[in-house]
């Protein structure tokens, strides 16, 4: 780990906790939370605008129809106002006609 000296004490700073001695229990949320970065090809998308007053937003909400849970995947700050959102079809998606 790196030292340094902080406000008279010595502080010792890893660059990750599997290297840190004294982190000894694993956080099951690590996990979790690489697993909902990942889109699955079942889940539903959905691009929502967001504004309030002089702030606007693009949120992108996952929902996971097996757990039927739904997160905010992304959350994007516009610089202005948005006009209009459109849906732009890209790659090989199948039709469900």
């Amino acid at each position: 780990g790196i030292q340094m000296v902080v406000g008279g004490t010595n502080l010792t700073v890893f660059r990750d906790n599997q290297d840190d001695p004294y982190i000894t229990v694993e956080d099951p949320d690590i996990e979790s939370d690489e697993e909902d970065q990942v889109i699955r090809p079942t889940d539903f998308v959905l691009l929502a605008g967001h504004t309030e007053q002089e702030y606007s937003a693009a949120e992108v909400h996952v929902f996971d129809k097996s757990q039927s849970s739904i997160y905010v995947h992304h959350h994007i700050v516009l610089p202005s106002f948005p006009l209009a959102l459109e849906y732009i079809q890209t790659g090989d998606a199948k039709s469900s006609d």
